[in-house]
């Protein structure tokens, strides 16, 4: 009996036994399996926060930015942010503008009136956008200006599946990378047909993409060769917010799969950013997340802040009486009455010369503009071509009452067409001009050289002349007037702000006939 019950109480201490070992099993194995858990979704965690962080450097990288450092770079704060700085926003505004400048020297050399200084104006713009632009690149493929960026975010992101401490942080090494994505898509510089100079017409230019409104927009990463140089922008894509992308569409766009070999050392528009957990005991969970940035924002192709000069120079009047040349002088630019006297056979003849009416009424157009039924087509052309350089919707109707509302001032022989703190385009007189917009530099001037635009000539009107005779047996000839102009352009790559220069000279020659004689 004894042998019995020490049997029955061996085979329960073993059943005791392995019911104790069974639920420590399963007690581990459900710890196990609790860890598993807490391990897949901490790591769902980790990746959130870092596609968070991701999108917060696709954000704020817009905010690095470099300033100019020299008096060449600093020619390109009319496209700066309003601190006078620049960044991924406005880094296209600087090079269209340095596109622009080699745009202008191309067409002065088409043209023939390039200078030996036109050319090297070009180069010196096109050197400093590539300055700030080389800066900028270098600012944000500099991880470290990102890691603050993608802490920000990242770090609120919740990682506690992982531990009560357990945070996501920037991860310093390779997989902070950047990449050239959107090759041949827009940018953000919308370009407009008729402020293009010579034969560079956006339609069907292989630098330009339509979009679905009409607007046109230059492509980015699509180099543009002119005069030896290559000119390439950033494509953003019109209305797109800054957005995560896929592994395979970044890498195939990075610089070490697909060279931008015209771009020595692209601006780029896509970040590739690494993250790792932080503050546990369990092992790190790391992960990286790309993000292709977007300022959203866009901008017409322009030099704001530059300007035209036109200049008069002094009327000549040339006398001439009964065929023999008597010397000149100037006349004035509102109406002058002149008069002079000579020998006329026995008698004398008196020639009152009426000069300066081909400026009345006195205003900057009537003086472009000044004879009756010329054709001024080529003088309003380069005005207005060059005006759109500025502001690309300035229209003729806008050119022809910005003229004819300024009034041609005494004493003011040079007017400066410039555009106001608002962008609007005024005229002045240069002095005037400069006092309103302090970026104005009387000092710079066109470096193209002179072309003819257009030659005036007009007999007996505006100015006129009459002849009395006295003297026996007065013998009356036709007496007349011939008027003649001069309209000279010089082109301007737009160095210094100066796009150009109109001069206009003017003279009159008095032709007086008549004698005296007693026959």
């Amino acid at each position: 009996m004894a042998k019995k019950t020490i049997g029955k109480r061996n085979q329960k201490g073993a059943m005791l036994g392995f019911v104790v070992t069974s639920a420590f099993t399963m007690m581990l194995t459900g710890l196990a399996f609790i860890q598993l858990i807490l391990n897949i979704g901490g790591g769902n965690e980790v990746k959130n926060a870092i596609d968070a962080g991701a999108l917060n450097v696709g954000r704020d990288v817009l905010t690095v930015k470099t300033t100019a450092q020299d008096s060449i770079e600093q020619q390109f704060n009319d496209v700066a942010d309003s601190d006078n700085s620049f960044s991924l926003t406005n880094i296209n505004r600087v090079w269209a503008k340095a596109l622009l400048a080699r745009m202008n020297a191309a067409a002065m050399q088409s043209e023939g009136t390039q200078s030996g200084t036109s050319w090297s104006d070009a180069d010196a713009l096109y050197d400093a956008a590539q300055r700030i632009s080389d800066r900028l690149a270098n600012q944000v493929k500099n991880q470290n200006n990102l890691h603050g960026f993608f802490n920000k975010v990242a770090g609120q992101n919740s990682a506690r599946m992982l531990g009560n401490n357990a945070t996501v942080q920037a991860q310093a090494g390779a997989n902070w990378k950047t990449s050239l994505m959107d090759r041949g898509e827009e940018s953000n510089i919308i370009i407009h047909n008729q402020q293009l100079p010579g034969n560079f017409a956006a339609n069907g230019n292989n630098m330009f993409k339509q979009m679905n409104n009409g607007e046109l927009r230059l492509k980015g990463y699509s180099p543009i060769n002119i005069l030896g140089r290559n000119i390439c922008f950033v494509p953003f894509r019109h209305n797109e917010a800054p957005h995560l992308v896929s592994n395979n569409t970044f890498a195939a766009d990075t610089t070490q799969a697909n060279a931008l070999p015209e771009w020595n050392n692209p601006v780029p528009n896509a970040f590739g950013c690494g993250g790792q957990s932080t503050g546990q005991n369990a092992n790190a969970h790391q992960g990286v997340s790309f993000v292709m940035t977007n300022p959203q924002k866009s901008f017409d192709l322009a030099m704001p802040h530059a300007f035209v000069r036109i200049k008069f120079e002094d009327n000549t009047a040339y006398w001439y009486a009964n065929g023999i040349y008597h010397g000149s002088n100037s006349y004035s630019f509102h109406t002058d009455v002149q008069v002079r006297q000579y020998e006329a056979g026995v008698g004398t003849m008196t020639v009152t010369a009426t000069l300066g009416n081909e400026y009345m009424p006195p205003t900057l157009k009537k003086a472009i503009y000044a004879m009756p039924n010329h054709n001024y087509n080529d003088v309003t052309a380069v005005l207005l071509q060059r005006i759109r350089e500025i502001k690309h919707d300035f229209s003729q109707a806008d050119l022809d009452s910005l003229l004819s509302t300024q009034p041609f001032i005494p004493g003011a022989q040079e007017y400066i067409l410039f555009p106001d703190s608002e962008g609007n385009i005024k005229a002045a007189p240069a002095q005037m001009a400069a006092a309103q917009a302090p970026w104005i530099d009387l000092g710079n001037h066109a470096d193209g050289t002179n072309k003819a635009l257009s030659g005036e000539s007009i007999w007996w009107a505006p100015n006129f002349v009459v002849v009395v005779l006295v003297g026996p047996g007065p013998k009356p000839a036709p007496s007349f007037t011939h008027e003649t102009g001069d309209i000279r352009w010089k082109p301007g790559t737009g160095l210094g702000g100066c796009l150009g220069e109109l001069n206009i000279e003017r003279a009159t020659d008095i032709y007086a006939n008549g004698v005296c004689s007693v026959l």
